[in-house]
């Protein structure tokens, strides 16, 4: 199975007590994603087990459409305003291709 798209993909812990405000603010940043060249979705997962941790994943046409062309944007330093003020610490994004999807 082939795609055309690569998935960059992160879990976050955010501050406890700000779940809420965090998811909201979390929209607020796709918006922003949007303008960003080779943007292709976004998706926000929360864990059972602990409310304050968070799957995000966001795909992309390349890995250097997120890597070089996103993030020498202006967009991306207002990302970084929204979601920064949330983190407990900065998480560790990779970026992943599908081999096996049944």
């Amino acid at each position: 199975m082939k795609n055309n798209f690569v998935e960059e993909t992160f879990i976050l812990e955010v501050l406890p007590g700000t779940e809420e405000a965090f998811e909201a603010d979390y929209k607020r940043a796709v918006e922003v994603l949007k303008s960003g060249e080779g943007f292709l979705g976004a998706s926000l997962k929360q864990s059972i087990e602990q409310n304050n941790r968070y799957l995000c994943t966001i795909k992309w046409t390349s890995v250097e459409a997120h890597t070089v062309d996103f993030k020498s944007t202006p967009a991306f330093e207002e990302l970084k305003a929204i979601l920064l003020p949330h983190y407990q610490e900065t998480p560790i994004n990779q970026h992943f291709i599908l081999k096996y999807d049944k």
